[in-house]
């Protein structure tokens, strides 16, 4: 026997008897240590079914809380309110705050009255006599305090079963009122409460309400008092959490069937541990070479290859072979991060680039609408002059005639295309951004009846439409001009998904909210709405971009033949109308999009009513400022052939000369906003700071524009917009003279 022989005998012989010592103390030391840590978790799960009750009894309490400070509370517990049963102690409103039981005591301790759920949760029952005397003693503890500081929780045996209690005084804060009486909450511990606790814990819950259970095994004590700790076989333990009342006394047990996760793994664990040592003990010499080689080398050259790969090709999206998880696994996840950094840094830069360019186009877009919009306000602004001047003498022309002659009518169609023409300028200013919507009922069939007929002659021919109202009130109180755009916009949209032979879908139906069958509209408060539903048979909208279809400028038609504001217009105007929009979409089933807006009904505030006939204003002098002399010439007949008395003046400043050399001065002056050398308002103003203030009345073609309400509180009577109505304008200068002004501190006085 050689030197090489007897050492390797000598090292197997040395290697034995170490790992048999290892194994016996390993096997004891694994053995021991699993036992106290199964018994730790153990211990821990029963805090965490402890935690959880405790949990249970913060909320009931929290509602308690929350019933017995209510105002409604307070007056049923001192007999002002019988239909507080009826309107609170429903099954859905138990059900709702999980409270089985209710009960309301007056101050005295006597019983109010109470309701139970019944099993099951359908219906409700009156509390009985017993379940009052059952919480007698927790009552008076609470209504022995006269702060109202006191309250009662815990667990109690109720019927013969375990129920969580709190009980609160009946008192409103903050009035400093004495105690009004108590209430009392019951949650049963039942199969339904165990059942929904039981995915808190994670095991199968029971509960014992006596000792006679704990003989079927032997309960050992644990670190805590209060848990005991049982093995029931070799894949299940059982835990006991006493459960005490507000007074200390046990009152019953909670039982966990706790798998041994840990028991078996700990089993596992010392044979393998039994086979890894004996393994390495008697291949180790054998193996090292092996093991080194390919846990170590052949790895370390696969991410050397991977990393070469990439220097060559400049690909970063390759990512680097990993296996294990060891010092290895983590450099090839540290250069894989890395990777990953430097291609998620080239996608950025690229996406910033892209993103300057889409906000440079933007930027250029929005300058051009400016430009336009600034255009658009000033033909807005001669063309309301020149309506002006068309209705009014239109209007003129038209009251002198007889009751029945027919040039009446002719006039009043003439009248209404003028009434287009002044909404036809005021879309103007919305779009240069100058005017808010005017709101009143606009009736939705006739919007939708007469958009449809525009509609079908601009879509393609090979697309149909088809129209579906079934509702009776279909008023919402709105822009009409804005909810036709949202309508055209939507119909647009549609006919440019489906393409030839697309079938397009309108339907107006009444919904109430809230609903949860209504898509999109889960925001918006509870009341009637109509819905308008805008549905096509296209191929649908893709899921990553439905989060941005209302995006301003975002679209995805091909350049030139789309500015992608359309959606982003009406998802604006909606919400302005106070409604909200939904959509509907799967790739190939087509696409539904529903506008809900709020259901204004016949009579309602926004309708308009039937104009009366214009007061007089005989022997009125007035004073009238406008630069445009046929302006000022019909407004000038106005007055007169109501009886008035006119003077007008070119600009603000000759109407300010004018009227202070009058004597007496005028009773009412009427002025345009903006004229040469003085303005409207300067001359307002002038005018309420002078020795002699009368009511000033404002015209303007920006009227839509103004702040009405602020003109108002610096002191002119009315703000009134251009075109005006005969009608509109006699009543103004009217309701101004009966006006009250001041003039040098005097007591305030009315000019009739």
């Amino acid at each position: 026997m050689n030197l090489r022989t007897r050492a390797w005998n000598f090292v197997l012989v040395a290697t034995g008897g170490l790992l048999a010592v290892v194994l016996v103390v390993g096997g004891w030391l694994f053995n021991h240590g699993y036992r106290a840590i199964e018994e730790t978790d153990a211990v821990r799960q029963g805090a965490r079914a402890r935690a959880t009750l405790e949990v249970e009894i913060e909320d009931l309490e929290r509602t308690t809380r929350d019933y017995a400070e209510w105002l409604d509370t307070a007056a049923y517990a001192q007999g002002r309110l019988p239909r507080y049963p009826q309107e609170n102690w429903t099954a859905s409103a138990l059900a709702n705050v999980r409270v089985d039981l209710s009960l309301v005591f007056r101050a005295d301790g006597t019983a109010v009255g109470g309701a139970e759920l019944a099993p099951g949760g359908e219906s409700v029952r009156a509390a009985q006599p017993a379940q009052f005397a059952a919480f007698t003693s927790e009552v008076a503890r609470v209504l022995a305090d006269p702060t109202g500081y006191v309250r009662v929780h815990g667990a109690k045996l109720l019927g013969g079963e375990l129920a969580l209690f709190a009980c609160s005084p009946v008192m409103v804060p903050g009035r400093g009122e004495p105690v009004q009486g108590a209430m009392l909450n019951v949650r049963r511990v039942d199969a339904a409460f165990l059942a929904r606790v039981r995915p808190i814990l994670g095991w199968p819950v029971a509960m014992h309400l006596e000792e006679a259970g704990a003989a079927a095994m032997e309960f050992a004590p644990t670190e805590e008092a209060d848990v005991l700790y049982a093995v029931q076989s070799a894949d299940r333990v059982a835990v006991r959490v006493r459960l005490r009342g507000p007074d200390g006394a046990p009152v019953a047990w909670m039982q966990l069937d706790l798998d041994r996760p840990i028991h078996r793994r700990a089993v596992w664990t010392l044979w393998a541990f039994a086979g890894v040592i004996a393994l390495s003990g008697l291949v180790f010499g054998t193996i090292t070479q092996g093991l080194l080689r390919r846990l170590v080398v052949t790895r370390l050259e696969a991410l050397y290859k991977a990393l070469s790969r990439v220097r060559a090709t400049n690909d970063l999206t390759v990512r680097l072979p990993v296996s294990g998880s060891d010092e290895i696994a983590e450099l090839g996840h540290s250069l894989n991060g890395m990777l990953a950094a430097l291609e998620r840094g080239r996608r950025e830069r690229e996406r910033a680039q892209q993103e300057r360019d889409a906000l440079q186009d933007q930027l250029a877009r929005a300058q051009r609408m400016e430009v336009v919009g600034e255009i658009a306000r000033g033909i807005a602004h001669d063309f309301n002059n020149c309506l002006t001047v068309i209705a009014g003498w239109i209007g003129v022309v038209r009251e002198g005639l007889p009751e029945r002659d027919e040039n009446r009518e002719l006039l009043s169609h003439a009248l209404a295309s003028t009434d287009h023409a002044v909404d036809v300028v005021r879309q103007l200013l919305l779009y240069s951004r100058q005017s808010a919507p005017v709101l009143s009922r606009v009736p939705l069939r006739d919007a939708i009846d007469g958009s449809v007929k525009l509609l079908r002659s601009t879509v393609p021919k090979g697309v149909t439409i088809d129209v579906q109202t079934s509702v009776t009130e279909d008023g919402v109180l709105g822009d009409r001009t804005q909810l036709v755009q949202i309508l055209v916009n939507l119909v647009k949209n549609a006919a440019d998904a489906t393409g030839e032979g697309g079938q397009i879908t309108l339907s107006l139906e009444a919904v109430r909210l809230p609903d949860p069958a209504c898509v999109g509209a889960e925001g918006l408060p509870p009341r009637d709405y109509l819905r308008l539903s805008v549905r096509d048979n296209g191929p649908g909208i893709p899921p990553d971009i439905r989060p941005r279809i209302f995006e301003p400028f975002f679209t995805t038609k091909p350049s030139g033949r789309g500015t992608g504001l359309g959606l982003a217009v009406v998802n604006s105007v909606v919400t302005r109308h106070g409604g909200a929009v939904g959509l509907e979409s799967a790739p190939g089933e087509g696409t539904s999009f529903y506008v809900y807006l709020p259901r204004e009904a016949a009579g309602e505030a926004g309708e308009e009513t039937a104009s009366e006939p214009p007061p007089g204003v005989t022997g009125v002098r007035i004073l009238v400022a406008e630069d445009d002399p046929q302006v000022a010439q019909l407004v000038a007949a106005m007055i007169r052939r109501q009886g008035g008395h006119v003077v007008t003046q070119p600009d603000g400043m000759t109407a300010w000369q004018a009227f202070q050399k009058e004597d007496p001065p005028f009773d009412l002056v009427l002025t345009d906003l903006n004229m040469p050398r003085m303005s409207g308002v300067q001359l307002g103003e002038r005018i309420f700071d002078s020795a002699r203030p009368v009511p000033v009345v404002l015209m303007s073609a920006y009227a839509a524009t103004l702040d009405a309400e602020k003109l108002k509180r610096v002191g002119f009577s009315a703000v009134l917009g251009k075109p005006v109505a005969a009608s509109n304008l006699l009543s103004a200068l009217h309701r101004a003279r009966s006006q009250v002004v001041r003039r040098n501190g005097d007591e305030p006085r009315s000019l009739l």
